[in-house]
């Protein structure tokens, strides 16, 4: 019966007819009362792992023995089963892993060339659903590692059989098996030797992994290349035994260069694959987690907001003015993927498209690095590094202290920031009514002449009109405050307009929201 007619039909029955007919399919047919069993107390998790309960009997009895290698039709009806009543893309892929592992376990105990072609297939049809449904941060070293272990039994051939006799090949493979055995006891092992205290050197571990670089008391610290047994490898730059940046390339599935932490990608970075694919942005423990660009095959881009590898369907917003916060030690915990701003949480920021599925990503952010002549915020490191871990462009401000002198409060900053070319110019925030103004110059020209950038000035409007406006202090690039209102002070570089926005990824706690009025400061 075609869908057509099976719609007719069921249009023509009563609500009784039709429940009548639902009571009898789940009384007699099994698979019609699985199905009605899921919609009525839907639990994906349990169905899950009773899908994969399903797949591993068609390869293994209940005491471990192998079966006959089933068939790719039976192992498909598993995953479409599934599939049927699951529309979450992870999960199905997750069967279709726990199916391919079923594969090499059967293999494990068989070995037999004529498997080898279905598991292949099985293991591409793997990678390839993973592609589409761009889970590869989730899956791709599972996928990668189910085809190394298939590899490794492939090349274990079944031994031929037949009269075995001490050939001269036997006997040269005992004698060198000995001698290894010798220089094993009687001199120190790689494996086990200790890496250097200092230096430049190399050391090998007894999961196969290898690491030749730099050390620092005794740590991998400095330039170094870790060459993993599972055919991966990660070379850059290495602090307190893990590393912080460079770049790892996988054995079949391209590379990546960016940030690691405890060898996960997290922070900015950029994936390339071999089919010429491209996927830039912040990463997290392995998976995508924030604004993410993605290049196709074919060059087509777009942009979209990922959480914990999962794609979402807010669109992102591209248009207006760049958007950046503020931050001190106010804001300690900071979540530096997910820096972007909801837009229906704010509907006056100018926010394309339906402003209840967009976000806007935070683009700069601007720190608190000092004050007065000896006071360093005590999370301006921190901040700082993380900015620079997740390409955000950024800026350090000095609070003007009256305590110390201009010569002093100038030296305070010099001291504790330095700046790159893609940095913002260096700020001074002045707000107080009892600075003199001839202070404030010292401390400009200082500032200038050891950067060789012109400072920046930031203010509120009381004071700028008090103190600012017409005198040469004018001629500074301005960070306005003004609250409540967008449009004033056209002139300003940078306008503050409320100290109460509420960005994702600031919790608990207010910031400060800023627009670039002029894009120039940041090339």
């Amino acid at each position: 019966m075609s869908k057509a007619k099976l719609k007719k039909t069921l249009a023509a029955l009563s609500k009784e007819e039709i429940a009548e007919m639902v009571v009898e399919l789940y009384e007699r047919r099994k698979d019609a009362r699985e199905y009605l069993d899921y919609w009525a107390e839907p639990d994906s998790d349990k169905e899950l792992e009773r899908r994969k309960a399903m797949a591993r009997k068609l390869f293994m009895t209940s005491s471990g023995t192998p079966r006959r290698l089933p068939t790719a039709t039976a192992l498909k009806k598993v995953v479409n089963d599934f599939a049927t009543i699951c529309f979450e893309p992870d999960k199905i892929l997750d069967l279709m892993t726990s199916i391919g592992s079923d594969y090499i376990s059967w293999l494990k105990i068989k070995n037999k060339m004529t498997a080898y072609a279905a598991i292949e297939k099985w293991l591409t049809e793997c990678r390839n659903y993973m592609e589409r449904a761009s889970l590869e941060s989730r899956y791709e070293l599972k996928i990668e590692n189910l085809w190394k272990d298939f590899e490794d039994i492939k090349q274990q051939q079944p031994r031929k059989t037949g009269r075995r006799g001490w050939g001269w090949h036997r006997v040269l493979m005992i004698v060198m098996l000995l001698t290894f055995t010798a220089s094993a006891l009687f001199s120190p092992a790689i494996c086990h030797a200790a890496p250097p205290r200092n230096g430049n050197g190399k050391i090998e571990y007894d999961n196969g992994d290898v690491y030749k670089g730099h050390f620092k008391n005794g740590k991998r610290s400095g330039k170094g290349k870790l060459t993993c047994a599972d055919g991966r490898v990660f070379e850059g730059e290495w602090a307190n035994d893990d590393l912080r940046h460079g770049k790892l390339t996988y054995k079949t599935m391209g590379t990546y260069e960016g940030y690691f932490r405890d060898l996960k990608l997290d922070g900015y970075g950029v994936r390339k694959y071999p089919d010429k694919r491209r996927v830039e942005g912040t990463w997290k423990a392995d998976n995508r987690h924030g604004i993410i660009k993605e290049t196709d095959k074919k060059g087509k881009q777009s942009t979209s907001l990922y959480l914990n590898g999962i794609k979402t369907d807010y669109k992102v917003a591209d248009k207006g003015d760049r958007l950046g916060i503020d931050l001190s030690h106010y804001q300690e915990n900071v979540v530096w993927q997910e820096l972007f701003l909801h837009g229906d949480q704010a509907p006056d920021y100018r926010l394309s498209g339906d402003k209840r599925k967009s976000v806007r990503p935070v683009e700069f952010v601007i720190i608190k690095a000092t004050e007065g002549g000896d006071h360093a915020d005590r999370l301006f490191l921190q901040h700082r590094d993380n900015a620079e871990r997740h390409n955000l462009r950024k800026g350090f401000y000095h609070f003007y202290n009256t305590t110390a002198s201009a010569t002093a409060n100038a030296r305070n900053y010099i001291t504790n920031v330095s700046l790159d070319k893609r940095d913002l110019p260096p700020i001074l925030d002045i707000e107080k009514d009892n600075v003199p103004v001839d202070s404030l110059r010292k401390w400009l020209d200082l500032v200038e002449r050891h950067y060789g950038r012109k400072p920046m000035i930031y203010t509120n409007e009381r004071y700028y009109k008090k103190y600012v406006e017409g005198t040469r202090l004018a001629k500074y690039p301005l960070w306005y405050s003004r609250f409540g209102q967008r449009d004033v002070h056209r002139g300003a570089d940078i306008l503050q307009f409320t100290d109460q926005g509420r960005i994702e990824g600031v919790k608990n706690h207010a910031v400060d929201i800023n627009l670039l009025r002029k894009p120039g400061l940041l090339k």
